[in-house]
């Protein structure tokens, strides 16, 4: 990322509309934007939205336009391995940042940065392959192959926009179990709460605060329990993820097969 995020402000101004009418997009997930860690605040990349309007431009694209774009989609799909080589790179990274947050080294906004790219390139490999397999789908003379594509296409992308909303519903859990975590701990260590030392026994002896206690160790209970079924249900979704994938992959050779035909 070369350029500096904008707010919300900056990126309504960039498209030309209100600030409402951004925010009912990015509720909708219809334009690109960042969530930062802590409170959920969102921010928008400059180029990530001039190439959302690029994609979304009305009329009839002229040849020279259409050439370059293909020119564009052939040497990204050339450089795909490349992508790919560095999206595991990225996530390495990520992996040792994070065991650094971890041990209180870093702060999580540490990880935005590569975070960030490896979104964008996992986006970019999807583009590209799913540009491969449509301009393969739509070139396929048997109509019922063509449909059968994009019937589990549908489906596939239906369960990856269910796999992200659980995960930020994960992310919303997992931040939750932090916050009882650290109230449990402040209740536990009288010092850390503010409490003076001579006052500890006074304090520890005293009905609501064991109250207390078993008040947000109740909350945690509650959820992890949330978040163990929030995973399973990740899981039993990635593992139909596969499932659509492995159907288009099937379809695709089909279609292959039918044309070498």
């Amino acid at each position: 990322m070369n350029e500096p995020l904008i707010t919300k402000h900056g990126a309504a101004s960039l498209l030309g509309i209100t600030k409402a009418a951004l925010m009912k997009l990015v509720r909708a997930e219809h334009v690109p934007y960042v969530r930062l860690p802590g409170k959920g605040e969102v921010r928008f990349d400059s180029s990530d939205l001039q190439e959302w309007v690029n994609q979304h431009k009305g009329g009839d694209m002229p040849a020279t336009a259409r050439m370059t774009e293909r020119h564009e989609q052939q040497e990204h799909l050339r450089k795909r391995p490349e992508y790919l080589a560095e999206c595991e790179q990225v996530k390495a990274e990520m992996g040792a940042i994070q065991a650094r947050v971890d041990a209180g080294e870093l702060t999580p906004m540490a990880l935005v940065p590569a975070q960030r790219r490896w979104l964008q390139l996992s986006d970019l490999v999807n583009k590209i392959d799913n540009q491969f397999r449509n301009d393969l789908a739509n070139s396929c003379p048997d109509e019922n192959l063509r449909d059968e594509w994009s019937y589990v296409s549908e489906l596939k992308s239906s369960v990856y926009t269910e796999i992200a909303n659980q995960k930020k519903t994960l992310e919303r859990i997992e931040n939750n179990i932090r916050l009882i975590k650290t109230d449990i701990g402040r209740l536990v260590d009288p010092e850390a709460a503010g409490v003076h030392p001579s006052d500890f026994k006074e304090y520890t002896h005293d009905n609501a605060y064991q109250k207390r206690i078993d008040t947000k160790e109740r909350e945690l209970r509650v959820a992890n329990k949330s978040k163990a079924r929030c995973e399973k249900i990740i899981h039993d979704l990635e593992l139909k993820l596969q499932e659509h994938e492995t159907e288009k992959q099937r379809i695709k050779q089909e279609m292959i097969d039918y044309q070498e035909d």
